[in-house]
């Protein structure tokens, strides 16, 4: 492989930085969850999940970034499928998390009052996790089947060969296009319905992921599909396909970005959690702030496990300091 040093120098650099940022970024994430008391709805632990998953997907990059350093083949496709056991773990549980997600925000803004009721209540959260371990399992004993030993340099979608490669793909496509629907389903809600523009922020950064991860996927199964579909061969093949998993590994890399810009939440929490500030008051941390204009929105959250948490018409009511109109804004859990 020295020949295709030019081609492979781009790849070294990217894969290198997008892995260490990304696994550094999506690890801050979890731990704001964990620590974080405002950030222990169902979505927001959807969410930590789900960068939890990106930091399995993105640890499986060392192998594939060694084989690029060493410019070797140096291991064979069946033992790659054990030394990826755990990063595919991350990929395929991603991939549907994503999509639970979508149909979190989607009971929200459909069935807020049901939402309120139950997304708190353990039930609702393991019934999310289902999906996902089941999609993971079914591959894992699936690709097992079709376990060779040809020379693999030991990229992630390696752990796939044959029929089972060929499935993944497809249903990799069918899944994000899920996804894609049911955030537009979501998107139509939020147009049609008066929530306030604090309620409409919750959803931005969840748009703006599913819209760089669901991108990043399209692109690099498309690409994948066309390098077959036109008869690709040899050191062609393998650019092409190492070139395609870029879109989808920055995807992977951008939580952190994404919730630190646009979510108030994240945002206070991490700067809490690093800078060791303290939360404004009862141990939570702050979620006021403050916009280029001056108005000041809240997050004003009743109390979730008080005894008479049950009476609470809501429980979470967005204000804006400002404009305060009650009569024509709903209320929206998070």
């Amino acid at each position: 492989m020295d020949d295709l040093s030019a081609y492979l120098l781009p790849m070294e650099i990217f894969f290198s930085a997008c892995t260490l940022l990304g696994i550094a970024g999506n690890l801050l994430m979890v731990i704001v969850t964990i620590k974080a008391k405002n950030l222990q709805t169902a979505c927001h632990k959807l969410i930590g999940i789900t960068c939890f998953a990106d930091v399995l997907h993105q640890s499986g990059q060392f192998p594939f970034l060694y084989g690029l350093y060493t410019r070797t083949q140096w291991t064979t496709q069946a033992d790659c499928f054990y030394v990826q056991l755990v990063p595919i773990f991350g990929v395929l549980t991603g991939c549907v998390l994503l999509l639970n997600l979508g149909v979190d925000r989607l009971i929200a803004v459909t069935l807020p009052a049901f939402y309120r009721q139950n997304q708190q209540t353990h039930l609702y959260f393991f019934l999310h996790l289902i999906a996902p371990l089941v999609y993971y399992f079914f591959f894992l004993f699936y690709a097992f089947q079709f376990r060779n030993d040809r020379p693999a340099m030991c990229a992630i979608p390696e752990f796939f060969d044959g029929p089972s490669n060929s499935l993944w793909a497809t249903v990799s496509v069918i899944l994000n296009a899920l996804v894609v629907f049911c955030y537009l389903l979501v998107y139509v809600k939020l147009r049609t319905s008066s929530f306030s523009n604090a309620a409409r922020a919750v959803f931005k950064s969840l748009f703006i992921t599913v819209a760089i991860v669901s991108c990043g996927w399209f692109a690099t199964m498309f690409t994948n599909f066309l390098s077959v579909a036109f008869g690709a061969t040899g050191n062609t093949m393998f650019l092409i396909q190492t070139y395609a998993g870029i879109p989808v590994n920055f995807a992977a890399a951008c939580n952190f970005p994404v919730y630190y810009t646009i979510s108030t939440e994240h945002r206070n929490a991490i700067r809490s959690l690093l800078f060791n500030k303290k939360p404004e008051k009862s141990g939570e941390f702050p979620t006021a702030t403050n916009n280029t204009n001056n108005e000041s929105s809240f997050l004003i959250k009743s109390p979730v496990n008080s005894p008479d948490a049950h009476r609470q018409p809501s429980s979470h009511l967005l204000i804006n300091a400002d404009a305060v109109k009650p009569e024509s804004r709903v209320s929206l859990p998070q």
